[in-house]
């Protein structure tokens, strides 16, 4: 389960939220996470683990569904989207 209450893809980017980052105050672009699996990505589950490695530098790393930022992450999706499709 997770705060966008839908089920993740696995190579979907979300936003975490700062809270995650205790005392520090790290930019979006830092907070960005590509979820790869676990039961958090999934809507109807009651895990909340996701894994997956953070954009900036690809290192490993493990949030919670609860971790993630709605607001940012939609906001994020959606200019990804129209970006990725200018692309083409």
């Amino acid at each position: 389960m997770n705060n966008l209450k839908r089920s993740l893809k696995a190579g979907e980017e979300v936003i975490v939220n700062k809270d995650h980052f205790q005392g520090v105050d790290p930019a979006e672009k830092e907070r960005i996470f590509i979820c790869e699996s676990g039961f958090g990505m999934q809507s109807f589950a009651t895990g909340t683990r996701i894994f997956g490695r953070w954009k900036m530098d690809n290192s490993p790393g493990v949030i919670r569904g609860q971790n993630i930022d709605t607001e940012a992450t939609i906001r994020h999706q959606s200019k990804t989207r129209l970006t990725d499709g200018c692309r083409k």
